[in-house]
């Protein structure tokens, strides 16, 4: 379990990083474009591994009430990522720009909420 942990959080990291090298391109553009679609697979992707913990964890017993409220803040991030990813590609670059700082946001506080929990 250890090292599917430690997998996990790696990813979570290279997500923050790949968020990061994402402010190198300018929004709108094909590059800027081609970075949300490659981070959006990885993120699917991790969410995907990561489904099993989130519903093992809502379905806790009632002394682990906190991992519940957690794991239940975690899925409400979770579910507004899609749209985020379609704001982060707005024609518009300043909309693009915009939704994108909401998903780095929303990004960085799946991360840290999953840090704290797991």
């Amino acid at each position: 379990m250890a090292d599917l942990t430690d997998k996990m959080r790696l990813e979570r990291c290279r997500i923050i990083r790949l968020l990061d090298l994402q402010l190198g391109s300018r929004p709108g553009t094909s590059e800027w474009n081609d970075g949300l679609n490659q981070l959006e697979r990885i993120v699917e992707r991790q969410f995907a591994r990561e489904d099993d913990l989130v519903l093992g964890a809502r379905c806790a017993p009632n002394g682990q009430g906190y991992v519940r409220d957690l794991y239940t803040q975690v899925a409400e991030l979770r579910g507004r990522v899609p749209r985020l990813f379609s704001e982060a590609r707005a024609s518009n670059p300043d909309m693009a720009f915009m939704g994108y700082l909401r998903l780095s946001v929303t990004l960085r506080r799946w991360a840290d909420f999953l840090e704290r929990g797991i």
